[in-house]
């Protein structure tokens, strides 16, 4: 698996940076990006702030392993749950 000091961007959900209820949050954590110079991107139309439930993990320098995250407890809210294709 690649070593978070060895990536070189960091993904971030649109709507944390949108919703009223995280955007504080939001706003302190990009201030810690761009203050130790760390790149980072906003995915669209995710429906969840929890991008470890739809994002892949890179395991090599051009390999990437997408787990399925399918809790019981979401089985009836595909409203909420983001597709990670």
């Amino acid at each position: 698996m690649i070593q978070g000091r060895n990536t070189n961007k960091v993904y971030l959900s649109e709507r944390l940076h949108s919703d009223s209820l995280f955007s504080k949050t939001s706003a302190n954590l990009i201030q810690v990006l761009d203050k130790h110079q760390i790149s980072y991107g906003l995915l669209k139309s995710t429906k969840d702030i929890w991008c470890r439930d739809y994002m892949p993990l890179q395991v090599g320098k051009s390999k990437f392993v997408q787990f399925r995250y399918e809790p019981s407890y979401l089985e009836d809210e595909s409203s909420i749950r983001s597709d990670p294709k």
